[in-house]
């Protein structure tokens, strides 16, 4: 399978993890030392020391099931991240998002926090010029560092965004300031997990925000771009 070869090639999966489940039954080890886990959560094995009944086997069956069906989710998720990199990014760019990839697993297996946020940084800024690929990278983060990279990812898109180097050169510092204020807050507002958007601000705000561009002769097309 040709995409499934790019996808492990480009090292997606080791973004969210490796599941026993595609490991023979011979060599899945069980008991209180098998931990796996990915960044969906982690998934423990458990062995029985006594007899089991059918009836028991029959109630933990649905667990495996739920497993993968959040395994297949992920793939699914890296796929698309994968297929949109492929059609967005130079060879040599996409070479640089497969080392970012692959450290980012090292980092997080290691637990190093700061060096992991260090280089999801990284890669957002080798991505800034492609927001829609930035957010479909979103899932494919662990949640525990998924809502910081979200707040790293806007200002660094809008400091690559040609409505910054406009707005820089024709907006007083206090206009730049409330522009790019409220174009941050917005960048990923539909992706956030954070989910927290008051409609009735946001329109309030973005009114102003407009007016000020048009008054000082900014195309508006930057601005939804």
């Amino acid at each position: 399978d040709s995409s499934r070869g790019a996808d492990e090639g480009l090292g997606l999966k080791s973004i969210y993890g490796t599941s026993n489940g595609h490991l023979p039954r011979s060599q899945i080890k069980s008991g209180p030392d098998s931990k796996p886990s990915s960044s969906f959560g982690s998934v423990h094995h458990s062995s029985s020391t006594g007899g089991v009944s059918r009836r028991q086997v029959r109630r933990e069956a649905p667990k495996p099931r739920a497993r993968s069906r959040t395994s297949d989710a992920a793939k699914l998720q890296a796929k698309r991240f994968f297929e949109q990199a492929q059609a967005d990014l130079s060879a040599a760019d996409l070479q640089r998002t497969q080392q970012a990839i692959v450290t980012l697993k090292g980092y997080g297996d290691a637990k190093q926090e700061q060096q992991y946020l260090k280089t999801a940084k990284e890669l957002l800024v080798l991505l800034a010029s492609k927001p829609s690929l930035i957010r479909s990278l979103f899932p494919l983060f662990p949640s525990r560092y998924r809502y910081r990279i979200e707040k790293m990812a806007s200002p660094v898109v809008f400091d690559a965004s040609q409505l910054r180097h406009i707005c820089k050169e024709k907006l007083s510092d206090e206009d730049f300031a409330s522009v790019k204020k409220f174009v941050v807050s917005v960048i990923f507002s539909d992706t956030s997990s954070d989910g927290t958007v008051d409609e009735r601000t946001l329109l309030r705000e973005s009114q102003v925000v407009l007016t000020c561009l048009v008054e000082n002769d900014i195309d508006l097309q930057l601005f939804f771009d």
